[in-house]
């Protein structure tokens, strides 16, 4: 027995001199004759014309090959077997029409044969065909047939999605909505936003997000910001309704730095728990206009820290209107406390807080503080702990080290 790989067909001779030739692929006998009466005893292929050769015992050489031209009409005119109407020189034979389901016989190497001798009239009908058994093979059929929105299902499908966002350029493809199945849509929204898709053309990410809703929102959520796109990825959240995540992004942006972003996603989500954070960085990098933006907190929580913080960004920012305004009005602020992280530097707002009547006694406290200061050098006990004690209440502990010093300089001058 012997194998042509060119017919894709078995050579079988038995010792009585018999042939037999089967199709490979359905196990069909295609010819069957004696070729010898004597018995044969050696075979070996012939692979120049994918025959086959054998010696009987009078030492004659028998040689037994395939007639390309008249083995398709005896194929057709005397087995008439529907089977064979898949065997390989057969089908090899002209170019096939597009409705031709070759894969019905499992003949895959032919097609693969077929597409690079260009064979084939490619159009979608054969690469749906095609599809069923091997995508990455339709894949090629779709692109010689040119069907955009069957050759980026595909790209999606056997996992290359970088080259998605690159066909559509090449071949102007934007995807129509109101003429797709609903499957292709939700099939494009899930590619157009993964990682790769947002790599290759990070400016349009936003358009898809807005646009598209058949996506996994918490993964494509943590690839952009993956990709430092931290709005894109607030705007998920607030999309699909995952307002803790969208806090838990706006506090991430905050210990990364990013005050002005995180203050907006904090405005954005409507959240004020983690107000002392926000103060705290905003004063450390003075991001004061951004602070006075965050008054979304005092609508949610009446709190003394959050009103005085307030207060304190308006002076840094000079609207000494709002300034005067808040604190004519009803509100919870510390008062004396502003007045005197204000006294050394931001003399327009001291002076509206001094003229306030119920801080008399608090402008009247400072003048106290400043003659104290001035008669420090005296060295008079009294005098020291007057001064350290309205320092310590004012927690002005700069002060406070600047008073220990004078007094150790007088210390040291009066033992010299």
């Amino acid at each position: 027995m012997q194998v042509s790989s060119k017919y894709d067909i078995i050579y079988l001779i038995t010792k009585y001199g018999y042939i037999h030739m089967y199709d490979i692929e359905s196990a069909t006998c295609i010819f069957m004759n004696r070729i010898s009466e004597e018995t044969i005893f050696v075979t070996a292929p012939y692979e120049a014309s994918g025959a086959i050769i054998g010696v009987n015992r009078k030492g004659q050489i028998l040689s037994v090959s395939v007639d390309e031209e008249n083995i398709i009409p005896y194929i057709n005119e005397v087995l008439q077997n529907p089977l064979l109407q898949y065997f390989g020189i057969f089908l090899d034979q002209g170019q096939l029409n597009k409705y031709e389901p070759v894969l019905v016989q499992g003949r895959k190497q032919l097609l693969e044969k077929w597409l690079k001798e260009d064979k084939l009239e490619c159009s979608e009908e054969l690469g749906d065909l095609v599809k069923q058994a091997d995508p990455t093979l339709a894949l090629s059929v779709y692109l010689r047939a040119n069907v955009p929105n069957k050759v980026i299902q595909c790209f999606a499908e056997i996992g290359q999605f970088q080259k998605i966002v690159l066909y559509a350029k090449k071949v102007s493809y934007t995807p129509d909505a109101d003429f797709m199945p609903n499957e292709l849509i939700e099939l494009l929204e899930k590619i157009v936003l993964h990682s790769s898709a947002i790599k290759t053309d990070r400016t349009r990410v936003m358009e898809y997000i807005n646009r598209l809703n058949n996506y996994d929102a918490p993964n494509i959520a943590n690839i952009a910001i993956n990709n430092e796109l931290y709005e894109e990825a607030f705007a998920i959240f607030k999309k699909f309704d995952i307002n803790t995540s969208a806090i838990q992004l706006a506090r991430a942006k905050l210990q990364q730095g990013l005050v002005k972003e995180s203050i907006d996603s904090f405005i954005k989500a409507k959240d004020p728990s983690a107000y002392m954070d926000v103060v705290e960085t905003a004063h450390r990098t003075s991001h004061w206009e951004d602070l006075v933006r965050y008054q979304i907190a005092r609508k949610k929580a009446r709190e003394s820290f959050i009103e005085t913080e307030l207060i304190y960004a308006y002076v840094w920012t000079n609207r000494l209107a709002d300034f005067e305004e808040f604190i004519s009005g009803p509100n919870h602020a510390d008062i004396q406390k502003i007045g005197v992280r204000c006294f050394d530097k931001m003399y327009d707002a001291a002076k509206l807080l001094y003229n306030d009547i119920e801080l008399s006694a608090f402008r009247h406290l400072q003048l106290v503080k400043l003659y104290l200061r001035s008669v420090q050098t005296l060295n008079n006990k009294a005098i020291n702990e007057a001064l350290n004690g309205l320092l310590i209440d004012d927690e002005d502990y700069q002060g406070l080290r600047e008073v220990l010093r004078i007094f150790a300089a007088c210390l040291f001058h009066c033992y010299c």
